[in-house]
């Protein structure tokens, strides 16, 4: 079993920790993981990537050719991050604030998510959008166990219970609010 994983948005949305928290997570499990990013002017908004691949066997190369999951939190970075999307891959889009067209990926999975409008509703504020976003993702693939998630992010502390709620969050999406696009 190998999984490729392009997390992407714009910088500040915690695309990189994201990423980070689903290798680590997939270690908790005795999965080989290895997890890249670009930095770039991320940082002042423009978009951010981070690749994430998870194995049972030992990762010889640590780039993504094309995503089994891709995804994304910005209309801006699913289209210049596209060329990882073959008709194979599951996308997973932020449609709280804008949509793209469907017609770019006639052959794809497409799951479309209010992530950010979620975590405004629940928190009062956008920083969540990411953790939520990982909920929905991991009941979708179904290879990591809660449990392993939670104790990544016990690792890290920072706003923990917080965390932890806004993961469950987007497991309910996944369980009470499936919306896909199936071809």
């Amino acid at each position: 079993m190998k999984k490729t994983f392009v997390f992407c948005g714009k910088g500040g949305q915690g695309i990189i920790f994201v990423a980070n928290l689903l290798s680590q997570s997939a270690i908790n499990e005795n999965l080989h993981s290895i997890q890249t990013q670009i930095y770039t002017a991320a940082q002042r908004g423009d978009v951010s990537k981070s690749e994430v691949i998870i194995s049972d066997y030992q990762i010889d190369y640590p780039k993504i050719e094309s995503a089994d999951y891709f995804i994304s939190l910005t209309k801006k970075s699913l289209l210049k991050f596209r060329e990882l999307i073959n008709d194979n891959t599951i996308i997973i889009f932020d449609n709280t604030y804008e949509d793209f067209n469907d017609d770019l990926f006639k052959k794809n999975v497409i799951y479309k998510l209010p992530f950010t409008k979620n975590s405004f509703d629940y928190f009062n504020r956008c920083d969540y959008t990411n953790i939520i976003t990982l909920g929905f993702l991991i009941k979708l693939i179904d290879i990591i166990k809660e449990d392993s998630v939670i104790k990544s992010l016990e690792k890290f502390k920072k706003d923990l219970d917080n965390n932890k709620k806004a993961f469950f969050i987007g497991i309910n999406l996944y369980n009470n609010s499936l919306i896909k696009k199936e071809v």
